[in-house]
């Protein structure tokens, strides 16, 4: 056997030797602190049709992964705290992945330093997202959110009304250019600020430090702002996000998106527009609708939704269907 299906193999037992031992979904504290362990199921049975310039396809496909996920946390003083966790994803085609390894420590309600594989700040939320695909790919403030291969660095600032956060995320860049640097290091600010009990107004950037002519994928300076509106079960959010290359590649892209949820119903509106001496505008809709409680378990839930997307003056769309069986335990 392949070392790899050897490793892939042992993870496997490892996790389910996990569950079995621990009560899924439960904690345990003692003198060092506390243990947990969670995880849910995700799968989807979709229905997808993408017409181009050559052959339509069309994909009948049920796809998923089980996410198994320990952490612990441990008080330091009197409001210090070290917290640490690890999530693996084990997928329907049998590939086994990482979603998050994180370890963090700080103060309660003050500063936070965190390292490892996490996802940052959320410039562009896409909310109840479950089932959406761009004819066109769009730019939304998230290519150094995070959980890159290479790990990252984020450094946070909490205060009553104000929270500030800088990650820093070191993004490959492509192997084959042996005149690039090895990473690409981008800066990632973003200053979110609570308004009032209702308006919440989140801006920031995602900058390359390392900016390098030769790595041109990684040669942009990208901003975005989201403006989020909650009341009672309504929430909306409002967002708006732009990039521009360097001198390596003639290419600017705007995005715009609005999305609402009330109670179960979510839906959304994107439009993005990438300018590269000629303008590609791309028009995406999308919605979902969560049934909740299945048998009376809250922790089971059904997800029915689906997207169009579609290039202005070109024979390019996107569109599907999907229905998710979720489950958290």
């Amino acid at each position: 056997m392949k070392t790899s299906g050897i490793l892939k193999l042992s993870a496997v037992a490892l996790l389910t030797s996990a569950a079995l031992n621990v009560h899924a979904g439960t904690s345990v504290t003692n003198e060092m602190g506390t243990f947990a362990i969670h995880g849910d199921v995700e799968f989807n049975n979709d229905y997808r049709n993408q017409e181009t310039t050559g052959p339509d396809t069309t994909t009948y496909d049920q796809n998923g992964r089980l996410l198994i996920g320990v952490s612990g946390s441990r008080d330091v003083g009197s409001n210090g705290y070290i917290n640490a966790n690890a999530e693996t994803l084990l997928h329907l085609d049998g590939d086994i992945t990482a979603d998050d390894a994180w370890i963090a420590i700080g103060e309660k309600a003050d500063w936070e330093i965190k390292m490892g594989r996490f996802e940052a700040y959320d410039l562009f939320p896409a909310g109840q997202d479950t089932f959406v695909n761009y004819a066109k790919d769009v730019y939304m403030t998230k290519y150094a959110r995070g959980r890159s291969d290479n790990g990252q660095i984020n450094l946070s600032k909490t205060t009553e009304r104000v929270y500030f956060e800088l990650s820093t995320n070191f993004m490959a860049n492509d192997d084959d250019n042996i005149n690039a640097r090895n990473n690409a290091v981008f800066l990632r600010p973003v200053v979110a600020a609570t308004l009032s009990d209702s308006f919440k107004l989140a801006v920031g950037a995602e900058i390359n430090a390392t900016a390098d002519e030769e790595d041109a994928a990684n040669d942009f300076a990208g901003y975005g702002a989201t403006l989020n509106y909650t009341a009672g079960d309504f929430n909306m959010n409002v967002s708006y996000a732009t990039r521009d290359f360097n001198d390596t590649i003639n290419q600017e892209d705007t995005t715009y998106g609005v999305n609402a949820q009330y109670q179960n119903f979510f839906i959304a509106y994107v439009y993005g527009e990438s300018d590269t001496g000629t303008t590609a505008k791309t028009t995406t809709v999308y919605s979902s609708y969560k049934f909740a409680n299945i048998m009376d378990v809250e922790d089971l839930a059904l997800y029915a939704g689906g997207y169009y997307s579609d290039v202005k003056d070109a024979d390019n769309t996107d569109s599907g269907l999907r229905l998710r069986v979720k489950y958290l335990f």
